[in-house]
């Protein structure tokens, strides 16, 4: 009995701390001050790309995850490419969040991902026979 009760209480120990990290991250995300002056951008460090990446992905989910964007290069063109469809969101007068379905271009590749499907499928068929 005393074990089953001392399992409970870590385990609700354990829930209330990961409760409040994520409440942490939360807040931090919303005191972010979103950046997009492109100067500024450019001499960005790895951590303050990844806030404002975290930042940009609450309207952009478009925006790969964390774990596709281990380069600086990477998530430099992932900042930027959010920025861009934000800009012409906001000039078409697109409100729907940063998102638009229609713009394949706009989509940013996944490193390793080939995006031509049509070079794709005849390379696969050369190298299948």
């Amino acid at each position: 009995m005393e074990a089953d009760e001392l399992a409970i209480s870590v385990k609700k120990a354990k829930a209330n701390e990961k409760r409040q990290r994520e409440q942490e991250k939360a807040e931090k995300i919303a005191a972010t001050q979103l950046i997009f002056d492109l100067d500024v951008i450019a001499g960005m460090t790895n951590a303050q790309l990844d806030e404002q990446l975290d930042a940009h992905r609450q309207w952009d989910k478009q925006i790969p995850i964390k774990a596709r964007l281990k380069v600086k290069a990477v998530k430099l063109a992932a900042l930027l490419a959010s920025i861009s469809r934000n800009s012409a969101d906001n000039k078409s007068g697109n409100s729907n969040g940063g998102t638009t379905e229609s713009s394949e271009q706009s989509q940013l590749p996944v490193l390793g991902e080939h995006r031509d499907d049509q070079d794709y499928d005849s390379d696969y068929d050369m190298n299948m026979h």
